[in-house]
């Protein structure tokens, strides 16, 4: 499974790392991931079901945005 997003624009002078959060529901979201400062990325190994995701920006304190829109995608 790979997503991509759009690169935050809150804070263009410092690097911004994401982190992606997944689950079987939206809003009980019980996987993550720390991806670092990438605008893609692909999950391997996951298991078939509907997945839904969305993905925070954190800044160089870890200070942690809010949830992205969440998107689903039903793995076979």
């Amino acid at each position: 499974m790979t997503l991509s997003w759009d690169a935050s624009t809150t804070n263009s002078n410092n690097p911004v790392n994401y982190k992606i959060y997944y689950g079987l529901s939206p809003g009980n979201y019980t996987e993550s991931i720390d991806v670092g400062n990438v605008t893609t990325y692909t999950i391997h190994n996951i298991a078939s079901g509907a997945w839904y995701f969305t993905v925070t920006s954190l800044d160089a304190f870890r200070n942690e945005s809010n949830y992205s829109e969440v998107v689903s995608k039903i793995i076979e």
